[in-house]
């Protein structure tokens, strides 16, 4: 499957933006690949594993980790956990929101699918901000949620929820 995507991607006489999170990134690290208009959202262990490395040096180096990620394989990398790193070409941004009850099943795919909602909606020739806007709210949602319920059994719907009525307020203002 990996082949054919692959041939895909390189066959469009338009780059095609793609978001790619958890199963396509275990294939990517059996089978390194270089595409400069994906999104990539690996957290430290799919990190990890598409550096060759152990999760301990990914903690080690978060920074330099997204550095050696894009380098590698192109694209904006996402690199989720405590203070989430947006790494382009040339840039470096760290999230400043974001807290420990976020590291529950399904909240990489709500990044993942705001991301790419945002990236649709907004401005497509600046991605980059699109991505940090997307960054920022998931983690800001979760951090409201924290202040008013806590953030034990936080869960991705509750987010999602959450960025939605965010986006009306801001919709409305």
């Amino acid at each position: 499957i990996f082949v054919k995507i692959k041939k895909y991607l390189n066959s469009q006489p338009v780059k095609i933006n793609c978001v790619i999170d958890g199963g396509f990134l275990s294939m990517l690290s059996k089978d390194p690949y270089k595409y400069d208009n994906w999104i990539m959202t690996p957290h430290i262990g799919e990190a990890a594993k598409l550096l060759k490395k152990k999760p301990s040096d990914i903690e080690t180096d978060r920074l330099k980790s997204a550095k050696e990620l894009q380098h590698k394989y192109g694209g904006i990398i996402v690199l989720k956990g405590p203070k989430t790193i947006v790494q382009t070409k040339t840039n470096s941004y760290i999230c400043n929101h974001g807290n420990q009850g976020m590291g529950t099943a399904g909240m990489g795919d709500c990044l993942a699918g705001t991301i790419l909602s945002l990236i649709t909606l907004a401005n497509k020739n600046d991605k980059v901000s699109s991505i940090l806007f997307s960054v920022g709210i998931h983690s800001l949602a979760a951090d409201i949620i924290k202040e008013e319920t806590g953030d034990v059994g936080l869960l991705a719907s509750e987010v999602i929820i959450k960025i939605n009525k965010l986006l009306n307020e801001i919709k409305v203002k």
